[in-house]
């Protein structure tokens, strides 16, 4: 190979690492964009609930620190779990007692 073809060789290469370096570019500003959407659909949700956000940081600190492993851990998810099959079944009953209701009113008509 001589100069002349070692030179067109490297010429097409580095147009190639151009476009490939293009289109990283590209894809790394969409990845920045999709993030700065992302933290601002965040910030308003802990502005419109802040004890949720607090209460979910509160847990996945509780979580990640090790916190399920101890006595305190396992009454605190045992706890949790009740509230919230307690809550989930109290929705569902009274959804039930709803769609009875709505159902009555149609036979009636």
């Amino acid at each position: 190979m001589d100069v002349h073809e070692r030179a067109d060789s490297s010429g097409s290469d580095l147009d190639e690492i151009r476009r490939a370096g293009t289109a990283v570019k590209k894809d790394l500003e969409e990845l920045v964009g999709a993030v700065r959407r992302q933290r601002e659909q965040i910030e308003r949700r802990v502005q419109e609930r802040p004890l949720v956000a607090l209460g979910a940081a509160f847990g996945v600190g509780f979580v990640l620190g090790g916190g399920l492993a101890s006595r305190i851990g396992g009454w605190l998810l045992v706890s949790t779990m009740r509230m919230v099959a307690t809550q989930a079944l109290r929705q569902f009953t009274s959804q039930l007692t709803q769609g009875e209701d709505e159902y009555e009113d149609y036979v009636r008509e």
